[in-house]
């Protein structure tokens, strides 16, 4: 029997135009590598749920990656509708529910309380790092931790709002 390995599952994955950052041996082909199916065993709606969520996470953070490495000139519009602390904080807020329901989803025998921390300290670090990849991306400041602070505080809400949807589901 053959293993299969990130490359292949990512070549024949139905989910692998989903997210335009899906290269082989990158972050999605983890991901789908580890929500595959395991021989012999048809995959359960709660893996398929949390492999599509792991998907969403990453490609989110794919996004947020490319939109950190646009120069002011180079953004959308959009991004200057609101303040730059909204923007921080909404984009985290989507980031922390992503994390908080997939952790949630491919480790129900972990407690609400632990998946929450664990997905606020994932993203929050993450916020970090953007923040530090940012002082490399010309006409951008980076490193600025009342952004860090709005990632923080928005990843928080988005992993406490994943909690207050999943009482309301059952």
């Amino acid at each position: 029997m053959a293993i299969a390995t990130p490359a292949t599952l990512v070549a024949t994955s139905p989910h692998s135009n989903d997210c335009p950052f899906a290269t082989a041996g990158g972050p999605v082909a983890v991901a789908v590598w580890f929500g595959s199916r395991m021989p012999g065993r048809q995959q359960t709606v709660r893996q398929k749920r949390a492999t599509a969520l792991w998907l969403a996470l990453f490609c989110w953070a794919g996004v947020v990656l490319y939109l950190s490495s646009l120069s002011p000139a180079e953004l959308p519009e959009a991004a200057f509708a609101f303040g730059d602390k909204v923007n921080h904080f909404a984009a985290f807020a989507v980031g922390g529910w992503l994390a908080a329901s997939a952790l949630r989803a491919s480790r129900p025998q972990i407690g609400g309380t632990r998946v929450v921390t664990e997905a606020i300290l994932l993203v929050a670090a993450f916020g970090a790092l953007d923040e530090a990849l940012q002082t490399w991306t010309p006409g951008r400041v980076g490193g600025d931790v009342l952004d860090w602070t709005a990632d923080a505080l928005g990843a928080t809400a988005g992993a406490l709002l994943s909690r207050l949807r999943r009482a309301d589901t059952g």
